[in-house]
């Protein structure tokens, strides 16, 4: 996006040169020029503290991003072993539960008899 900026700038700044040029006068042409090209010598300044500020941005985003990788991986980690822990309780207790009925299950066969 810079760059496309930046080639439309100098596009502009090329045009208004020509345009300076063919009017004919001398003087005017060479203070238009030189106002040009301090202009053009400011826009490169600004496009590139915006090019290091988007940089730092980036690089800003990015070890947030990761941070917050390592939180969400963290948390997965927890809920995944609160419901490995759950789901333990659950299986011992139909365990307890299966014995109980073929215990029971056992005494019914055993009074038939």
């Amino acid at each position: 996006m810079t760059d496309v900026l930046l080639v439309i700038l100098v596009l502009l700044s090329i045009v208004i040169l020509l345009m300076i040029l063919f009017s004919g006068k001398k003087d005017r042409g060479e203070e238009a020029v030189r106002s040009i090209g301090d202009s053009l010598k400011r826009l490169e300044v600004i496009f590139e503290q915006q090019g290091k500020s988007l940089k730092d941005d980036f690089q800003r985003g990015r070890g947030e991003d990761q941070a917050n990788f390592a939180r969400n991986r963290m948390e997965l980690s927890k809920n995944l072993e609160n419901f490995q822990g759950r789901l333990e309780k659950m299986r011992e207790t139909i365990e307890v539960k299966l014995k109980d009925i073929q215990v029971d299950n056992n005494n019914r066969l055993e009074e038939m008899r």
